[in-house]
């Protein structure tokens, strides 16, 4: 997400995280911590994470329908690691008219 004053640099890089059972979990790598983590998390790949402040989802635009989010922190520790039976199942594929459910619709 950049940041509204400088477009050109990131306030935040926001990532959704899949454990090994498929369930996701909306992260937030905030400004002040960026240079930690930066160069060392790509997409689509496999990691161990601990560390991290867990705080109530309460964006109005979810990218996941867990009912928390995380916090990256100077302390949170990333390391690339490899699993051959961890499935990479990263779509969540759905009808159209799920997609528009009255009860997951916010209009505020």
């Amino acid at each position: 997400m950049p940041d509204r004053f400088n477009p050109q640099i990131p306030f935040s890089i926001e990532l959704v995280l899949q454990d090994s059972k498929g369930d996701r979990i909306h992260a937030t790598i905030g400004k002040y911590v960026l240079k930690f983590f930066r160069n060392k998390i790509h997409e689509l790949r496999l990691y161990r994470m601990n560390y991290f402040v867990v705080r109530p989802n309460n964006l109005k635009l979810r990218t996941t329908t867990h009912k928390l989010k995380l916090t990256f922190t100077q302390k949170t520790f990333v390391e690339e690691t490899n699993d051959p039976s961890f499935h990479m199942n990263i779509f969540n594929l759905r009808p159209f008219h799920q997609l528009t459910n009255e009860h997951d619709v916010d209009e505020t």
